[in-house]
């Protein structure tokens, strides 16, 4: 790999850790940075910084405190104000930050970054976990990105070891590994290193190698070492007059070995001279290695000599030097020495030698050092304390390399140096020495909190409630008990926790509100905030200064999101009092955050200019005090009220943007927020539906590796949607998110809009009147203005306005109605976002009046808007249900444009199962002379058809896609009988006339479609797409997908009563064709293994053709692919999107981590499955998620 220009970056994991946190990983990338910073000032290293700078922000110094010659690299960084502000993900920042670098630096090599990591038994937690998000990472790196990792570990006592675990996890989210288990050798595998050794031919050297294998069995270790030992002893010597190798075969056959390799290799440093035993048993205390400067100490400390035997034992070959330290050159010499001393005096010895280096670590304030020496102090234990001075000069020790190990990101590192450091403090401590035992034990209910060990920080809290005497000591053990209980979703007791601290700190929240007490609160502060003349006089602000009020601050802005959960109703309040209280004494960090929901509360109430102020105000106040801890849920909200006065296109890069800040603080609540809101709004916006579902199933990945049931439950069903638009069947849930969607009100109006929205695009009927029903039954007041939830607004009304249609219920023409109005007044403010959606609503309002002209008028209004606002999903929508008023008003040809134009859109758009449901429906119209009347409407599902026996009533279970473009919700089962000009339909109708429940309002002369598979009566399942065309050469051409699938053919194909236009259509493909209605450039290799169909094969061209000709217009023409895309923001991975995913007709590319190699993969535009599979996976997955 090195030879091709890629990276090889090695560590080393201690059996007796001693060194700085994250060792072996910061021991790699530090090597790394050393080389590079070698080559000078080249344009690439100007350039790795240059990106390094972008990527890591004013974050770098974070990792420079790990990756020390990365400063190098980067240059001197800036001290920031709040270095010292422990950061609860700051352990989290750090891998966001590691993967950042790996990131960059991987992009400017044409291998793979190769990564490999000893020993990794004696791996640390902190470690692995950082190796993890690498890993899972790796699978989003683009081809010019990637990572190999390369680990080697003992077998033994791996199952349970935390880096067994982190093998099972990464499997879990897709991420490639293969296991190379190594055995010993075999005879023939020693005699060639035998033969390769002595350099003498395997005939030679077979007796000999026969002996050696007998006696090591083959182990590697115990081969080299035995040769080596033979070799010291002369039984294999050198022969000059003979000029080879030569050996003694019964000295050897005769020389007795322990039959273990560590009994062996104690034995043979048991040969060693006593001093040098003496060395190497001191020197084995500290690791596999150790430097000199530490031995040298030690020596004029005890007087004993240590570096004179180390060179002995350097000679011998148990010792390597590697930059002035000593090495053990195996990790088994290291545990044969550190075994020559008795478990029982080892503590000793530890504690001893911790204790003499302490001025050391003091005279030289290195921190490699002062880590050293507080971790061999603690491996002796309190009980090696010889006075009340010493344990409290070690309880010192520790507190400090505690708070440098928290500098550093390792809080597990820093919680077990706070936890010694309590343990050497002794009885009556907090009387006696208050201040050591104040700060030690409050740095260890961070730890604990950042940790996520709510029992730690439990009993850590209830020292500090008994014992301090700092009120303000006592506020922070609270505020650390209500964020552990937030982030571990136990939001009732977290919210029970803050009100008792507010309580304390003189701020009462009463039980309840009503509305007029909120309008109240709001007046009170508009007159508060017109003492600022200015929004920059705003901002510039003097900053809050009275420790109380700022504690204060923190309480309410944890309460912000667990009410809009648990107490709604008081969550403007909040608010309120955080800006109330802003005024009054100054600017807080949580400013920023009270300032963003108090414009959110103003655009709820309709003042949505004057909102979108005071989420710009928000921003800024943001930048100005540095709330990185907020800076995510900040971002996250105002984003979405900026969607009502700005493109939404536009905005989105906003969310990019508050992830990787939240990412870069270490807070994955507020990424996984920007995550929740980003995805919803890239669909809501038109993006393709390939691009939506690959930063769903990223996002899907992260949060259930945080096992982040809240948000997980927040985007299940809408990876449900994705997956049934584009027809396949990857559908990533969580169990536990499923199980909170059906319990939480809120979750479950979410996921009952979903479920509706989807059975609306699918046109079922009757599931989707249920829904609609149990949707607006919902009574969830509250105060939150999402752009996401104008969805909910929009396709409510139009839901109501295809319910009204069929039933006639003025109850869902006065709700249709209401929808219009509140899309009106965001219209308003911006005619980009909402325009298209309010004329489409129109439309479809003047429909339901019948109101021909009016409806025509604003079915094209809509379509023109959004084509040009770029909402491709909406003007798809749109030539839909323009197509089925224009059925609805017998004007056949132009209903068939707009439902070619509406396949064609949703085409593009990426929903594939969508784009050939609704195809289906079009061959139906063009292939049968159908009477709509108002009950049994194709495109309405007819209030008059009945519903499935099994599932008819209950639209919790599973959809119904028999006739999936238009969705009677009828069953596609029964048996149809028609007549056509009063012609008898064919003999497998089973009856001539309808049955009886369908009977009423029958038009004559009319045929009545319950379903497209009551179309494919007669037509066998095991046809190609060739033998349908030509039994029955009135079907008309299925769009090309995936693979080729079976043409619907006309109920009866013998008497069929074509209409004009396909009479037209036909006649131009006999001319253009032949007379035969089928693709001519059809292969001959059978249809399940003919390669995936570009879009317009000639058969569609010929009908776009055709269609051009015959209704005018644009209709004959492929469109150019969705143009938004050219400015589609960035995905949520740590890289970028290439090329091709920005290109708007480039197909998005989907790039996946396989073992030291990325394979890339086209993301389909046209489903792989065949029309009836996409209605089975269809009608299989609404049923799951039902």
């Amino acid at each position: 790999a090195s030879a091709n220009g890629g990276l090889f970056l090695s560590g080393k994991f201690d059996q007796l850790p001693h060194a700085k946190p994250f060792s072996a990983l910061a021991s790699a990338f530090n090597e790394y940075c050393d080389k590079m910073s070698k080559r000078g000032k080249s344009s690439h290293l100007q350039v790795v910084a240059s990106k390094l700078r972008i990527a890591l922000g004013r974050e770098a110094l974070h990792l420079v405190k790990v990756i020390p010659n990365l400063s190098i690299i980067l240059g001197e960084q800036p001290v920031e104000e709040d270095l010292n502000q422990e950061c609860v993900y700051a352990q989290t920042r750090l891998q966001y930050l590691l993967c950042q670098f790996v990131c960059v630096i991987s992009s400017f090599s044409g291998a793979p970054v190769i990564l490999f990591l000893d020993d990794l038994q004696w791996a640390d937690e902190a470690s692995i976990s950082a190796i993890t998000q690498l890993l899972l990472v790796s699978g989003s790196l683009d081809a010019k990105r990637q990572f190999f990792f390369l680990g080697c570990s003992r077998e033994e006592g791996m199952l349970d070891h935390p880096f067994g675990n982190m093998l099972s996890a990464i499997r879990h989210f897709g991420v490639h590994t293969t296991i190379v288990k190594l055995s010993c050798m075999d005879k023939e595998m020693t005699n060639r290193m035998v033969s390769e050794l002595l350099c003498l031919s395997p005939r030679l050297t077979r007796t000999l190698s026969d002996i050696i294998f007998h006696k090591t069995k083959g182990n590697p270790l115990f081969f080299s070492q035995l040769v080596i030992s033979l070799s010291r002893d002369g039984l294999i010597r050198l022969s000059l007059s003979r000029r080879r190798w030569e050996w003694d075969e019964e000295k050897i056959q005769s020389r007795k070995l322990p039959d273990d390799v560590a009994a062996f290799l104690t034995s043979s440093l048991e040969r060693l001279p006593e001093e040098v035993q003496r060395a190497l048993s001191t020197l084995s205390f500290f690791g596999a290695s150790s430097n000199k400067i530490l031995i040298e100490a030690l020596e004029t400390k005890f007087g004993d000599a240590l570096i004179g035997p180390l060179e002995i034992a350097l000679a011998e070959g148990v010792l390597d030097k590697i930059n002035g330290s000593y090495c053990f050159s195996h990790d088994r010499l290291q545990e044969a020495a550190y075994n020559m001393i008795q478990p029982e005096d080892r503590c000793f010895f530890h504690f001893k030698y911790g204790v003499a280096l302490v001025p050391l670590s003091i005279e030289l304030q290195d921190d490699n050092i002062l880590f050293i020496v507080a971790s061999q102090i603690n491996r002796g234990g309190p009980e090696a304390v010889e006075d009340i001075d010493q344990a409290v000069l070690i309880a010192n020790l520790n507190l400090t390399a505690g708070h440098k190990a928290m500098e550093m990101s390792d809080f597990s590192s820093a919680y077990s140096f706070f936890d010694n450091g309590i343990s050497f403090l002794r009885k009556n401590h907090w009387k006696d020495y208050y201040d050591l035992s104040l700060r030690l034990f409050e740095v260890a209910s961070k730890c604990a909190l950042a940790l996520g060990d709510i029992i730690g920080l439990k009993l850590l809290s209830e020292q500090i409630f008994t014992f301090s005497n700092s009120s303000e000591a006592k506020l922070n053990a609270m505020y650390n008990t209500v964020s552990a209980l937030a982030y571990a979703f136990q939001i009732p007791l977290s919210v029970k926790s803050c009100m008792v601290a507010l309580a304390e700190l003189g701020e009462e929240l009463p039980d309840s509100y009503s509305e007029s007490d909120t309008k109240f609160y709001i007046e009170q502060t508009k007159i508060m905030l017109k003492g600022f003349a200015t929004d920059a006089s705003l901002i510039e602000y003097k900053k809050m200064e009275d420790p109380s009020k700022m504690m204060v601050m923190k309480f309410y802005a944890s309460l912000e999101l667990s009410f809009q959960i648990t107490k709604v109703e008081a969550q403007p309040i909040v608010t309120m009092k955080m800006v109330q209280l802003s005024i009054a004494r100054g600017m807080s960090p949580m400013s920023p955050i009270g300032f963003t929901y108090f414009g959110q509360l103003l655009a709820r109430l309709g003042n949505i200019h004057e909102g979108c102020r005071y989420v710009k105000i928000g921003r800024k106040l943001l930048d100005r005090l540095g709330s990185k801890e907020v800076a995510g849920e900040v971002i996250a909200t105002g984003t979405q009220i900026l969607c009502f006065v700005e493109p939404v296109q536009a905005t989105l890069e906003n969310h990019v943007h508050g992830h990787e800040t939240a990412m870069k603080a270490g807070d994955t609540h507020g990424a996984f927020l920007n995550s929740l809101l980003y995805i919803p709004t890239l669909f809501w916006s038109g993006a393709k539906l390939s691009v939506c579902r690959e930063q769903y199933a990223l996002a899907h990945r992260l949060m259930e590796k945080r096992n982040d049931t809240t948000m997980l439950a927040h985007m299940g069903e809408l990876g449900e949607n994705l997956s049934l638009l584009a027809g396949s069947n990857d559908v990533l849930d969580n169990q536990a998110a499923q199980d909170l969607r059906e319990t939480n009100p809120h979750l479950s109006y979410t996921l009952c809009f979903q479920r509706m929205y989807i059975r609306f695009m699918f046109r079922e009927y009757e599931d989707t009147k249920a829904l609609a029903e149990k949707y607006f039954d919902f009574n969830l007041r509250n105060w939150v203005l999402l752009y996401i939830h104008t969805a909910h607004t929009f396709y409510g009304g139009l839901v109501a306005c295809w319910v009204y249609r069929q039933s006639k219920d003025p109850k869902w023409a006065d709700r249709a109605r209401e929808a219009k109005i509140v899309m009106k007044n965001w219209a308003d403010c911006n005619e980009h976002n909402f325009q298209s959606k309010l004329c489409l609503m129109e439309a479809e309002e003047a429909f339901c009046e019948n109101d021909i002209d009016k409806a025509e008028n604003f079915y094209e209004m809509a379509i023109s808007s959004a084509r040009k606002h770029r909402f491709i999903n909406e003007e798809a929508l749109a030539h839909e249900l323009a197509g089925y008023f224009f059925l609805e008003a017998e004007k056949k040809d132009t209903a068939v444009k707009h439902l070619l134009q509406a396949h064609e859109k949703y085409h593009n758009w990426g929903a594939v199962a969508k784009s050939n449901s609704l195809f289906e429906f079009v061959q139906c119209v063009l292939g049968t002379s159908i009477s709509l009347d108002a009950r049994a409407s194709p495109f309405r599902g007819g209030a008059g058809t009945q519903g499935n026996p099994l599932n008819g009533d209950n639209p919790d279970k599973p959809m119904r896609t028999t006739n999936a473009a238009t969705g009677a919700g009828s069953s596609g089962n029964r048996a149809m009988g028609s007549q056509t000009n009063g012609s008898p339909s064919d003999a497998s109708a089973a009856t001539s006339k309808p049955p009886a429940s369908l009977a009423s309002g029958e038009d004559g002369d009319g045929v009545r479609i319950e379903s497209i598979a009551s179309l494919r009566k007669g037509v066998e399942p095991s046809k190609s797409i060739e033998s349908v065309a030509e039994s029955s050469p009135n079907s008309f051409p299925a769009v090309p997908s995936a693979q080729p699938h079976q043409q619907p053919a006309h109920p009866n194909p013998a008497q069929p009563m074509p209409n004009s236009t396909t009479q037209a259509f036909r006649q131009f493909i006999t001319e253009k064709y032949g007379g035969k209605a089928s693709n001519p450039a059809t292969p001959s290799s059978p249809s399940w293994q003919q390669p995936p169909q570009p879009m317009l094969d000639p058969m569609m061209q010929a009908f776009r053709q055709f269609a051009g000709a015959r209704f005018g217009g644009q209709a004959g023409a492929m469109p150019p692919l969705f143009q938004a895309q050219q400015q589609q923001p960035m995905p949520f991975t740590l890289g970028r999107l290439s090329n091709s995913q920005q290109d708007a007709n480039a197909t998005p590319v989907v790039a996946t981590a396989m073992g030291n190699e990325l394979k890339t993969s086209e993301s389909p535009q046209l489903s792989s499955q065949q029309p009836d599979n996409v209605e089975k996976n269809t009608r299989k997955r609404m049923s799951k998620s039902s």
